[in-house]
C-alpha cells in the first residue's frame, strides 16, 4: 500500500516505465560554432553580459553565432528584450559586405505577436529583426483586409433555422478570394533547438533549478553556465562553470568549448548520462517513494516542542498580557 498513491479513495496509477528516448537531433548538421541560450527573457538572466561576452567570442572566431530562444511574457520582459536588441545592434553593427548579424533572437511568446522564422529571425543589415509573423488580425501581404461583422462571425456557428436579424447598416460579405486570418506561429521544438547547438550557455545572476541546462544535458550538449543557484549540483563535472557578471570569463569558457570539439563531445556524453541517472521521471518517483518509505517504516516520532517566536516578532505587551492571564487563571483554580 505504501507504494501506491491515493486520491479521494481511488488508487492512482503509477507511471509506467518509459524506454530511454533516443538522442534528439542525432546527426543534425551543425557548424561547430553555434552557441544557444534558452529561457525566459528577464533581467535576472543577464543577457547583456552574454552579448558582451559574445563580442569577444566573435572577434576571435568570426564563424561563431549566438541564438537566443525564449519568451517575453510581460511589459517588463519586453522592455528588457528591447534593451537586448539595442545592445546587440550596437555591438554588432551592419556589416559592409551584407553578411547577416551573428546574433539571432527567436521568440516563442504568444503575448508578443512574434514567432519564430529562420530567415526573418536573423538580424538584418539595418538592425535586429525578430521574426515578424502576422498577428491574428493582420492579413497576409497582398491579401484584402476583412472588416465588419462578416469578418468576425463564423458561419458554422450560426443557427440554420434562426431568421437573420435586420441590420440598419448591411455589410457585404467577404470578398471572393479573401483568406482566413493567419494562424499564430507554431511553438518552437526545443529538441531541434538544442540539436542545432554546439554548446548551450546560461548567463544568469539569479537561478533556482536550471531547467534549460537539464534539457541541454538530455540532448548531450556541453554547457557553459554561471555559478548561481543549483547550477553546480545539476551539471556536476559535465559542464564549465564561471562566475556571474564576468563577460571575459564567460567568453573564454565558450571559446574553449567551441575550439575543442573532442572535449565538447566528451562533456556532452557525460552530461546526457548524468541527466538520465538523476533527472528522469522514474528516478524522481523512486526517490520520493524511498523518502516516504523511510518516514513510515519506523515508529512515529513525538511532535517537536513549539518554537518561541523571536522578540522582534512578538510584541512585549502581548507577552506580558499572556503571562498575566495565565497567572490569573492559576489563581482561580
Amino acid at each position: 500500500m505504501l507504494g501506491r498513491a491515493y486520491h479521494r479513495g481511488a488508487a492512482a496509477r503509477e507511471p509506467a516505465p518509459r524506454p530511454v528516448p533516443p538522442l534528439p537531433g542525432e546527426g543534425a548538421p551543425r557548424s561547430g560554432w553555434d552557441l544557444v541560450w534558452v529561457g525566459r527573457i528577464e533581467p535576472a538572466k543577464d543577457l547583456h553580459t552574454l552579448l558582451r561576452a559574445f563580442t569577444t567570442v566573435h572577434e576571435a572566431e568570426p564563424r561563431a553565432t549566438l541564438r537566443l530562444v525564449g519568451t517575453a511574457e510581460d511589459d517588463a520582459a519586453r522592455a528588457y528584450l528591447d534593451s537586448c536588441r539595442a545592445l546587440a545592434a550596437e555591438l554588432f553593427p551592419a556589416d559592409p559586405a551584407g553578411l547577416p548579424c551573428p546574433v539571432r533572437f527567436d521568440l516563442d511568446a504568444p503575448g508578443t505577436g512574434e514567432g519564430t522564422d529562420t530567415a526573418d529571425g536573423l538580424a538584418t543589415a539595418d538592425g535586429l529583426a525578430t521574426a515578424d509573423r502576422a498577428e491574428p488580425d493582420r492579413p497576409e501581404p497582398g491579401l484584402p483586409e476583412k472588416s465588419g461583422p462578416a469578418a468576425a462571425a463564423d458561419p458554422a456557428d450560426a443557427d440554420p433555422e434562426a431568421a437573420p436579424e435586420p441590420d440598419a447598416h448591411p455589410t457585404a460579405g467577404p470578398a471572393a478570394g479573401s483568406a482566413p486570418a493567419p494562424r499564430p506561429a507554431p511553438a518552437l521544438d526545443l529538441a531541434e533547438v538544442y540539436a542545432g547547438a554546439d554548446a548551450v550557455v546560461l548567463s544568469s545572476t539569479v537561478e533556482g533549478f536550471p531547467i534549460s541546462l537539464v534539457e541541454a544535458m538530455f540532448c548531450a550538449r556541453a554547457t557553459v553556465s554561471t555559478d548561481v543557484g543549483a547550477v553546480l549540483e545539476v551539471v556536476g563535472g559535465t559542464g564549465v562553470v564561471v562566475p556571474p557578471r564576468e563577460p571575459a570569463a564567460l567568453a573564454a569558457a565558450c571559446l574553449g568549448l567551441l575550439r575543442d570539439p573532442g572535449h565538447r563531445a566528451l562533456l556532452g556524453a557525460a552530461a546526457r548520462a548524468r541527466a538520465l541517472e538523476l533527472f528522469t521521471v522514474e528516478q524522481n518517483t523512486a526517490a520520493f517513494r524511498a523518502i516516504y518509505h523511510g518516514l513510515t517504516a519506523g515508529p512515529g516520532q513525538p511532535a517537536a516542542p513549539p518554537v518561541p517566536l523571536p522578540g522582534a516578532r512578538t510584541p512585549s505587551w502581548a507577552a506580558r498580557q499572556s503571562t498575566t492571564t495565565e497567572r490569573a487563571m492559576e489563581a482561580t483554580r
